[in-house]
């Protein structure tokens, strides 16, 4: 459903040429409209720390 919605707007004359709609339909990460609770933020916090810790150790 989003698909055939995203491909009629791709073809829309003025987003056809706009760099930032190009953007968002090549980026691939997930979108979250929603904030993160600090739990959320804490448990990003320490799994960026731990690969960064095995990234030093196996390095």
């Amino acid at each position: 459903m989003h698909e055939v919605f995203l491909q009629r707007l791709a073809v829309h004359p003025f987003l056809r040429n706009d760099n930032n709609f190009r953007i968002f339909l090549e980026y691939k990460e997930a979108l979250n409209v929603r904030g993160k609770n600090k739990k959320e933020q804490i448990t990003d916090f320490f799994k960026t720390l731990t690969k960064t810790a095995d990234e030093v150790l196996l390095a």
